[in-house]
C-alpha cells in the first residue's frame, strides 16, 4: 500500500522546484531536495513540459545595473523563481549565457576567481568551471552553451564552448566539451567548417544533435557582388563533426541583408515534431519559418507566420519624448518551448503563442525597465543536479563577491 508520504511525492515532482521548496520549512520529511530519484523525476517532467521562465538582462554592456528578471510566462508580473541574491548577483558581477532544465552558466564580467560556473540557483548547488580558452584575445568571441545528451533517456547535460580562431582572414572555429571529472575542456574539432562568413554563436538551435547557427547577413561589398556571399544557415553535426550549409528560404533571398534573423528549435524536445524554426525581424514584423529536413542543401521552407506591429497593437508604442525615430520593438527576440514567440519594446516585454497550450494568444509578461535591447534566456524550475560540486557554500560565493554599492 502507497504511503501518503509517497502520495504527497508523486504530486510534488510535477511542481516546479521553487514552488516544492516552500514546503521545506515544514520539516526534514518534505525535504525533497536530498532525495536523488525525486530530483531526477522531477526534472524529467518538467523537461517535458518546457521552459516555463525567461531570464531577461539588458542586451547593452554599458547598463549593467538595472533590468535583471526572471518573469513567467502563466502568470502576468515578476515571478519568484530563483533567490533574490542570486539575481542580485547577476544583476551587479555576472552575466547568464546559456540554461538548460535548471541548469545556469554564468559569466562574471568583473575579475574573480571564477569567470564561468555552473549552478542550479534554486537548490543552491554549484560548480567553477575553467575558462576554455585562458588567451585574452580571444575571450571576446567565446560562447559556452549547455545542451541535452545525445540520449534523452539519461536525463544528463553537454557543455560545448565554440571559440573563433585568432586569424582574421580565415573563418574557423575551435569546439571543446567540458570533463567534469577532470575538470578540463577537451578538444573534439579543431577546425569546425560553418561557412565564409561570420556566424552567431550564441544560443544556436539544438535538433536531434545537430546544432544549427544563422551567418550574419551584413553587405561585405567584396569583389564588386555579394549574391556569392549570401547569408545561410549551417547545420553542424555532433555525431560525426560534419556541416552543411542550407539556403534561407526564397522570400528571403529577395531581400538577403535587410532585417535580422535567428534560428531556434520548433516543436516538443525528443518528439518527431521537433524541426528548425527561422525567424525574420524587419521593421517591427516578424515572419516564422519551418524546416522538416534540415539537413539537406537543399532545404524545404515553410512559412508558418507573418505578423506585423499593427496586428500586435504595438504601433503606438514607436511614440516616446525620447525614441520618436525607434522602432517599437526590439531586435532581441526567442522561440521558447518551441512555439512561443518572446521579445521586447521600449517599454515592455511580449509573448506571442504560435501554436502552444497557452491559454492566450498574445500578452505581456513583464516590464522592460532598462528601456534597450534585453537578453532573453528561457529557463526551467528544477532540482536539476550539478555533476560536480564545489566545498565553498553557494551563498557564501554569492556573498563574497557581490558589489557593494
Amino acid at each position: 500500500m502507497t504511503s501518503w508520504v509517497d502520495e504527497l511525492a508523486n504530486m510534488f515532482k510535477l511542481l516546479p522546484a521553487f514552488i516544492v521548496c516552500r514546503f521545506k520549512c515544514v520539516g526534514k520529511l518534505f525535504d525533497y531536495t536530498t532525495n536523488p530519484k525525486f530530483c531526477a523525476e522531477q526534472a524529467s517532467h518538467m523537461l517535458s513540459l518546457g521552459d516555463q521562465h525567461i531570464f531577461t538582462s539588458p542586451g547593452s554592456h554599458i547598463i549593467y545595473d538595472s533590468g535583471i528578471h526572471l518573469l513567467h510566462l502563466l502568470h502576468n508580473g515578476p515571478s519568484d523563481g530563483v533567490p533574490k541574491d542570486f539575481l542580485d548577483f547577476i544583476e551587479q558581477s555576472g552575466q547568464i549565457i546559456s540554461s538548460w532544465n535548471g541548469l545556469v552558466v554564468v559569466r562574471c564580467r568583473r575579475k574573480n576567481p571564477f569567470s564561468y560556473f555552473i549552478c542550479n540557483p534554486v537548490t543552491s548547488s554549484w560548480t567553477p568551471l575553467t575558462s576554455p580558452c585562458p588567451n585574452y584575445y580571444v575571450e571576446g568571441t567565446l560562447n559556452i552553451i549547455i545542451i541535452p545528451s545525445s540520449t534523452p533517456t539519461a536525463n544528463d547535460y553537454r557543455l560545448l564552448s565554440m571559440i573563433r580562431g585568432p586569424s582574421i582572414f580565415k573563418h574557423y572555429y575551435v569546439l571543446k566539451e567540458y570533463n567534469p571529472v577532470g575538470d578540463y575542456w577537451q578538444v573534439i574539432n579543431p577546425n569546425m567548417g560553418l561557412g565564409d562568413r561570420n556566424v552567431i554563436l550564441g544560443q544556436p538551435a539544438i535538433v536531434n544533435n545537430w546544432l544549427y547557427f544563422m551567418s550574419d547577413n551584413y553587405e561585405y561589398n567584396f569583389f564588386g557582388s555579394d549574391r556569392f556571399y549570401l547569408p545561410y544557415v549551417v547545420a553542424y553535426s555532433l555525431h560525426d563533426h560534419t556541416s552543411v550549409l542550407l539556403d534561407l528560404p526564397i522570400e528571403v533571398l529577395q531581400e538577403p541583408f535587410d532585417g535580422k534573423f535567428g534560428v531556434y528549435t520548433w516543436g516538443s524536445r525528443w518528439t518527431s515534431r521537433e524541426c528548425l524554426c527561422l525567424v525574420r525581424f524587419i521593421n517591427s514584423s516578424f515572419s516564422v519559418w519551418t524546416c522538416a529536413d534540415s539537413t539537406s542543401v537543399i532545404a524545404t521552407w515553410v512559412q508558418i507566420l507573418h505578423i506585423t506591429k499593427d496586428e500586435l497593437g504595438l504601433s503606438g508604442e514607436s511614440f516616446s519624448l525620447f525614441s520618436m525615430y525607434v522602432e517599437p520593438i526590439r531586435n532581441h527576440y526567442t522561440v521558447v518551448n518551441g512555439d512561443c514567440l518572446i521579445f521586447a519594446t521600449r517599454d515592455k516585454i511580449y509573448a506571442y503563442n504560435i501554436n502552444g497550450p497557452y491559454p492566450w494568444k498574445f500578452c505581456q509578461v513583464g516590464i522592460n525597465e532598462s528601456r534597450t535591447n534585453v537578453i532573453l534566456v528561457p529557463y526551467s524550475s528544477t532540482f536539476r543536479i550539478v555533476h560536480r560540486g564545489h566545498s565553498s557554500s553557494f551563498k557564501e560565493f554569492l556573498a563574497n563577491n557581490l558589489i557593494r554599492r
